[in-house]
């Protein structure tokens, strides 16, 4: 088993990462790959740092957004799209299953009223405020 996790957005070639990740996998080995979500709205909520900081972090992101920049190769700390990165998985794992909800369920599920989870959880609202997603690859 291996674990590849928010390291994916500083990887200068991640396609390239992923070919040799899945050649040193032995067969039927398998690897949690996780990065942050370019697809969210606001990011670093549930981290532990300052107020201050993820204020900062936050605008930072948003000003690469403005301007069309909200890209890791522009220097942005922006991650990947579930689609994206399902598209550098699928050609080189037999199985790639999507586990963020299940991920982030287990992490929050203490801290957050059940409705509130319910809301976050589903597809219509997920997308915009999952801070990171993870998939459970499979060679």
């Amino acid at each position: 088993m291996q674990c590849c996790t928010i390291i994916n957005e500083h990887v200068p070639d991640l396609a390239r990462s992923i070919v040799e990740l899945a050649r040193v996998l032995r067969t039927g080995g398998g690897m949690f790959i996780g990065t942050p979500n370019r697809a969210r709205w606001v990011g670093y909520i549930g981290s532990r740092t300052s107020l201050k900081n993820k204020i900062l972090w936050n605008w930072a992101d948003w000003k690469y957004r403005l301007r069309g920049k909200f890209r890791n190769e522009y220097g942005a700390h922006a991650g990947f799209t579930e689609s994206e990165l399902d598209a550098l998985l699928r050609p080189h794992f037999r199985e790639v299953r999507w586990v963020s909800r299940d991920y982030l369920a287990r992490k929050y599920q203490h801290r957050l009223p059940q409705a509130l989870m319910r809301l976050l959880l589903s597809k219509a609202v997920f997308n915009r405020i999952a801070p990171a997603i993870y998939a459970w690859v499979k060679r």
